[in-house]
């Protein structure tokens, strides 16, 4: 597994940057859809580096599964809309779920990146 190494930057160089995961998941989410996976019990603390194709709408939930809120006015939800550009990172724990519902109108390719943390 790869662990979470984030760092300070050494001389004006950018060493925020994490490592290549060795979890890689990715999926084709069908329209209108939610697609969920478990994370592994391996080891107990990690981080879910979530991205999604430009130009898709999608919505991430953890430990429950993600849809689109209903409504024109603000309400309670389970669910968070993740940025195409920025992609969202989650801490999560061994056995935990990670759901991304698709809202694009269209296929939306997604990638999950999963990262150990120590000592968290």
């Amino acid at each position: 597994m790869t662990q979470l190494s984030k760092q300070k930057d050494v001389q004006g160089f950018p060493t925020k940057a994490v490592d290549f995961s060795s979890q890689n998941l990715t999926a084709s989410l069908a329209d209108a859809a939610a697609v969920g996976i478990t994370v592994p019990s391996t080891d107990k603390n990690w981080v879910a580096r979530i991205t999604v194709e430009t130009g898709a709408i999608c919505w991430v939930s953890v430990n429950a599964t993600a849809a689109v809120p209903a409504g024109a006015t603000f309400a309670v939800i389970t669910s968070e809309l993740i940025n195409p550009h920025q992609g969202y990172e989650v801490k999560v724990q061994a056995a935990d779920t990670i759901s991304i519902f698709n809202a694009s109108g269209a296929v939306a390719e997604a990638s999950i990146a999963l990262f150990v943390v120590q000592n968290a």
